[in-house]
């Protein structure tokens, strides 16, 4: 996780890159101040820190490379001011990236955070924070990791930029830790393939199965042996045979005799109904003519 007051400086103050390491960004010289301290169990990030459990710093340089980010607090290469508990010695050592402070053994507000080195994969849940007042800040978590780190539990860290890089310091962040996950991601698509080796029989001759020449105690197979080309399909025929013409013909003409024979029917069932309405109508014409109301009428 992260390592307090364990950065290697140079003599100008600068961290010393490790093996394969390279920084990408870093800011302004001293103008950028660190509050660092445990995040209370369910806590989010509008959580504030508790009085004497803060590691802070107000001026300082911020660094990142592909592999971790590094705060280096002004004048943290020739500090010698005694820390707590220890000498005079101790403190310069400190100073200078070579010792570190147990965790528990000083409370925070009495430790003067010198640097700060903190691996990516353990810098999650970082947001860029636009206040209408003050400074523009960088806050995220810090969590655990493997716990060989000096700090115990996950720590929030704000960084504040007094002079701009907020948002260079986000971009930067970001783009570093694309890059990290898509390298994980396409690890092993471009593996070669190694070519299979031909079969060869337990004599160490190879299986003639598997070749593609013959030998010249085996002559070529004649044309009669390959396989044959599978029959063409007969097309279909353009016009009916002379059978299809006469069913076609016979069953026209029962349909037509069909025809006729229905409307034969149905011609002598309109005459039958009309014979039968002249018949019904001649009686009472007769008994109009004699002056005589038909039955069942009275004038």
């Amino acid at each position: 996780m992260a390592a307090l007051n364990c950065v290697m400086l140079s003599p100008t103050g600068d961290p010393v890159p490790l093996p394969s390491e390279k920084f990408l960004f870093s800011s302004r010289t001293r103008t950028v101040s660190i509050s660092l301290f445990a995040r209370p169990p369910g806590a989010d990030f509008s959580v504030q820190p508790k009085r004497g459990q803060e590691y802070k710093q107000n001026h300082g340089t911020l660094h990142v490379s592909q592999k971790r980010i590094v705060y280096v607090a002004a004048g943290a290469a020739t500090a010698s001011a005694s820390i707590g508990p220890t000498s005079g010695a101790a403190a310069g050592s400190l100073a200078l990236g070579q010792a570190s402070i147990a965790p528990g053994a000083i409370s925070p507000d009495k430790v003067p955070l010198m640097t700060l080195s903190i691996p990516l994969r353990y810098f999650i849940d970082g947001h860029l924070v636009q206040p209408w007042f003050g400074a523009n800040y960088y806050e995220a978590l810090c969590i655990d990791g493997d716990g060989a780190g000096d700090l115990t539990g996950p720590h929030i860290i704000r960084l504040y930029f007094k002079e701009g890089g907020g948002y260079e310091f986000y971009t930067a962040v970001e783009e570093v830790k694309a890059r990290a996950e898509l390298h994980h991601h396409n690890r092993g698509r471009d593996t070669p393939v190694e070519q299979l080796p031909a079969y060869t029989a337990s004599n160490g001759v190879p299986d003639p199965s598997t070749t593609t020449s013959f030998s010249s105690s085996q002559p070529p197979p004649t044309p009669s042996a390959l396989p044959q080309p599978p029959p063409a399909l007969v097309p279909p025929r353009t016009a009916p045979s002379p059978a299809d013409l006469a069913a076609a013909e016979t069953a026209r003409a029962a349909e037509e005799a069909e025809r006729l024979q229905l409307a034969s029917a149905a011609a002598a069932l309109n005459a039958t109904r009309a014979t039968g309405a002249a018949g019904a109508s001649a009686p009472t014409l007769a008994l109009q003519e004699a002056g005589e109301a038909p039955p069942g009428y009275s004038a």
